[in-house]
């Protein structure tokens, strides 16, 4: 029967994805793009790359008790990812772009970390490899995170480019990926 329980896990998992995978592009803001980064690594090309290697190397187990952490680690990525996003409003897109009326978010949780969408996305990957208990995903995810982090930093330095002096004091008061406990609760 648990058996059975872990499936439905990884059901829920995968059509999880999916809709995430269908929010990331159909909720492109209309606004006008004023600059394109020169990196655009496409998210969900990234996703499906984990889950292919996991699903051609499996190497791993899945049980129960593991899926069902995993749940809850994916779901806690997954709506910190809806909340990011809907944070960022019309600033957000999904490639590395520049709007028009482009500004610093500053409010939570943009006040932890300066990337909370992609700490969110490894934190639904990690999520992810537990539920389908799988030492390959993991070693998969530990590869996009990297490819994330890279992603991050070319970010950056557009924003640094085309926000100025207001993206460069944002920096300075909050951390790239990684949150500082000091942080957590001065919002």
């Amino acid at each position: 029967m648990r058996a059975l329980y872990t499936l439905i896990i990884q059901g829920i998992c995968l059509l999880l994805w999916l809709f995430f995978m269908v929010i990331w592009y159909r909720s492109d803001p209309a606004g006008e793009v004023r600059r394109r980064g020169a990196l655009a690594v496409p998210v969900p090309l990234l996703i499906a790359a984990v889950f292919v290697v996991a699903f051609i190397f499996p190497f791993g187990w899945a049980f129960f008790p593991l899926a069902l952490a995993g749940l809850v680690i994916f779901l806690a990525g997954f709506l910190c990812a809806l909340w990011s996003k809907a944070t960022l409003g019309d600033c957000w897109s999904p490639g590395n772009e520049i709007r028009v009326m482009h500004e610093v978010v500053r409010e939570v949780p943009y006040s932890l970390v300066r990337h909370p969408v992609y700490v969110s996305l490894v934190v639904m990957l990690l999520g992810t490899c537990l539920i389908f208990g799988s030492l390959t995903m993991l070693a998969a995810t530990a590869v996009c995170a990297a490819i994330l982090s890279f992603m991050a930093y070319m970010e950056e330095r557009l924003l640094m480019e085309e926000l100025g002096q207001g993206y460069l004091d944002y920096q300075e008061g909050v951390p790239f990926i990684v949150p500082r406990i000091s942080n957590m609760w001065r919002d």
